[in-house]
């Protein structure tokens, strides 16, 4: 089971949240998580930071992360991260309904 973390409080807990038996991986969602903070970007450092600290002892075996940015998605794979989703939904619908220009 993968969960979510999205609050600072959660990622307070991470630990807790890790340990709990059949939790596979912990999924930080970064704009909620940046919200929480009171800080409107998701790459600001002071997110990054508390991402990049909480999930460092869990890194190898249990976190998950989002990034719509190739180079991002790559750099947290390097990083250890387990899972690392690289689009979302909305973006896939709408490249899949852009028609394609003739050539």
């Amino acid at each position: 089971m993968l969960v979510q973390v999205e609050t600072g409080e959660a990622l307070g807990q991470l630990a807790q949240i890790a340990a709990v038996p059949g939790v596979d991986g912990v999924f930080i969602g970064p704009a909620d998580l940046s919200a929480s903070m009171g800080i409107s970007a998701t790459r600001a450092c002071e997110v990054q930071a508390a991402i990049k600290a909480a999930v460092a002892p869990y890194a190898r075996r249990k976190a998950a992360a989002f990034s719509p940015q190739r180079f991002r998605c790559q750099a947290l794979s390097r990083l250890g991260y387990q899972f690392v989703a690289c689009n979302v939904d909305v973006r896939i619908f709408v490249q899949g309904s852009t028609p394609c220009e003739p050539r």
